[in-house]
């Protein structure tokens, strides 16, 4: 058998289809500073979705895990991606599923 990272990745994360976040209107892009940082807060912003994330050990390809659930506002609750990545030396994996967060 293969040593190294045995491990999963368990993620909630936000839909892109709930994506609230909203670029400017468009306008000329000058190289300043202070455009560079705002481009870059609203990049960072954007693609800011996982809630939450946890990292456990893998051992005969099963693992379970506890994915703490953050107190969320009324308008923060609904469908969120559960997002799972799964590495071993020989092997790896992924899926995701909506779930509904009340």
């Amino acid at each position: 058998a293969a040593t190294g990272t045995r491990r999963a990745i368990v993620e909630l994360a936000i839909p892109k289809s709930r994506n609230v976040v909203t670029a400017p209107k468009k306008r000329a892009f000058h190289w300043t500073e202070e455009s560079v940082l705002e481009f870059n807060t609203l990049y960072a912003k954007a693609n800011r979705r996982v809630v939450s994330r946890v990292i456990v050990d893998v051992s005969d390809r099963e693992f379970s895990a506890e994915l703490p659930i953050p107190n969320l506002v009324q308008s923060e609750t609904g469908d969120y991606d559960l997002r799972v990545f799964y590495e071993t030396p020989d092997s790896y994996g992924l899926g995701s599923r909506t779930i509904t967060v009340k």
